[in-house]
């Protein structure tokens, strides 16, 4: 075998170009998908803490249930929430509806649907609802 004594060993430049362009993609994923991450434990945390608020307002709620109408406020400067109760009445074709059931005011109770709504992000595009039916004692 006839060696080149002159010709350095190591790696040619289209094999450094190569390794670099390939390591380059690659971070370049790696930092959309850990981002991507980030953003997704950001929105996780978000809507767990709009949900603490959301019943937390709506266990008050339940304290004070004969009080028809709403109430809002801020919680953190970030998430606005706002409460609503109404007198409910199942629709009609609702299976809580018809002559099979004893209403609940043939128990002496009225029916009121509790809504609470939790908003936030900018311009607060991010909301959350809960709402339930409870009944209370006719005065």
């Amino acid at each position: 075998m006839h060696r080149h004594p002159d010709r350095a060993r190591g790696f040619t430049l289209l094999e450094v170009v190569v390794t670099l362009a390939v390591l380059s993609i690659s971070l370049t994923v790696l930092y959309q998908v850990f981002s991507s991450v980030a953003r997704g434990t950001r929105l996780s945390a978000d809507y767990y803490r709009a949900l603490q608020i959301a019943e937390t307002q709506m266990a008050l709620l339940s304290a004070r249930i004969g009080t028809q109408g709403g109430r809002s406020g801020t919680v953190d400067d970030l998430y606005h929430w706002k409460t609503r109760v109404q007198h409910y009445r199942p629709p009609a074709d609702s299976p809580l509806a018809g002559d099979r059931l004893v209403s609940a005011a043939e128990l002496g109770q009225q029916s009121y649907l509790l809504t609470v709504t939790v908003s936030w992000g900018q311009a607060t595009d991010r909301d959350l609802e809960l709402q339930t039916i409870r009944l209370e004692d006719e005065p």
